[in-house]
């Protein structure tokens, strides 16, 4: 076990000793084709999975928003820090904060390089 594979570990026991409401990560695949059309998409289907996470408020200082990776993070907007989940997330999915849903404007890796061992996910508000 690497050192980052451990601390992974160790960020999930926390997190979700910590954990803070219900908080879930929603994503949506797209369905094979059926054979005989295979220019129509087949039936996507979304797929839950709970994150132990903590959320707290974006903080700009001196600043009512902040670009960050060309994203426009605004004081209104979330953080979700939460345990790597059993599937990557990405741009395209929805977290859902206490029965809310949220859209997604970056996710950030810690650490930024190799095995991640939590993500810090910004949302709208």
């Amino acid at each position: 076990m690497t050192f980052y594979e451990e601390m992974q570990g160790i960020a999930s026991g926390i997190l979700a000793e910590f954990n803070q409401g219900t908080v879930t990560l929603q994503k949506t695949v797209p369905g094979a084709p059926d054979p005989n059309t295979p220019w129509l998409p087949g039936a996507p289907t979304t797929e839950t999975y709970d994150l132990d996470a903590t959320v707290s408020t974006a903080y700009v200082e001196n600043a009512s928003a902040a670009y960050q990776d060309g994203s426009l993070i605004e004081m209104s907007d979330l953080i979700v820090t939460c345990a790597v989940p059993p599937v990557a997330p990405s741009l395209d999915d929805i977290i859902t904060i206490d029965g809310k849903p949220h859209t997604i404007k970056q996710i950030n890796a810690i650490p930024a390089a190799g095995t991640p061992v939590a993500f810090k996910i910004f949302v709208g508000s």
